[in-house]
């Protein structure tokens, strides 16, 4: 019965998820349908990962900082480009709590959170449907973890149905992020107070993150022509006719 509930419940916040992918509660509403427990028991690929295994043995803390001090950062400075996406983007992450506990799997899910809007930085991604999509990709080519795929395929569907024209763009955005992901270094487990005077382009150098990635190039994606795949040309016995 209790799994049946849990399904329903699940299934609820996804329907309004697919709606309107900007309810980030419903992200959390989500996250609580997965069984808290051992790390390593429900996501056992992350075992032997340098970073995942010092995140796990440490308690678990959230980021803390004063924003006030970040923006007095030089401008291109971790700290300064983050308090700018607070201000610009009237974003409260101290205001997160959804994820308590000591579990490995909380002290996981309580460092991705809180950390969240660090990795928008970093990554370029916006804070809009399209570059949340971006980054969701992207932490799933780092941590193959099961949320992102849910919350893209949520965007996905979102594009099919409610913002009919998005999904190009959308699709896009998650190939960028997947490949940026793969790419990297791992994020996961920085920490992120001791980088915030840290110039935010030399970060992405040492890390190997490159938000100016471009997929879009395609031979057949020239404006002003039609969206067709060049045709090969009509061959006899493996080669051209003629």
């Amino acid at each position: 019965m209790r799994k049946t509930l849990n399904m329903l419940r699940f299934l609820r916040a996804y329907a309004l998820l697919v709606r309107d992918p900007n309810q980030t509660q419903r992200v959390f509403d989500l996250g609580e349908r997965i069984a808290d427990g051992d790390l390593f028991e429900r996501m056992p690929w992350l075992r032997g990962r340098p970073e995942i295994e010092a995140l796990a043995r440490r308690p678990s803390r959230r980021l803390r900082c004063d924003r006030s001090r970040l923006a007095a950062l030089p401008p291109g400075t971790l700290g300064h480009e983050y308090a700018a996406l607070m201000r610009r983007a009237d974003l409260h992450p101290e205001d997160l709590d959804h994820w308590r506990g000591e579990s490995t799997l909380m002290r996981f899910r309580v460092h991705l959170e809180s950390t969240h809007d660090v990795w928008h930085v970093v990554t370029g991604f916006g804070t809009d449907v399209d570059g949340e999509a971006g980054l969701q990709a992207f932490y799933y080519a780092q941590l193959s973890s099961p949320l992102p795929l849910v919350l893209l395929s949520a965007a996905l569907l979102n594009a099919v149905v409610i913002e009919r024209g998005s999904g190009e763009r959308r699709v896009e955005q998650i190939v960028r992020g997947y490949l940026m992901g793969r790419r990297a270094a791992p994020l996961t487990g920085i920490d992120w107070s001791e980088r915030w005077a840290q110039p935010l382009d030399e970060l992405r150098r040492e890390l190997g993150v490159d938000p100016g990635l471009d997929v879009s190039a395609a031979p057949w994606r020239s404006a002003g022509r039609e969206r067709t795949l060049p045709r090969e040309p009509v061959v006899a016995g493996g080669r051209e006719g003629g």
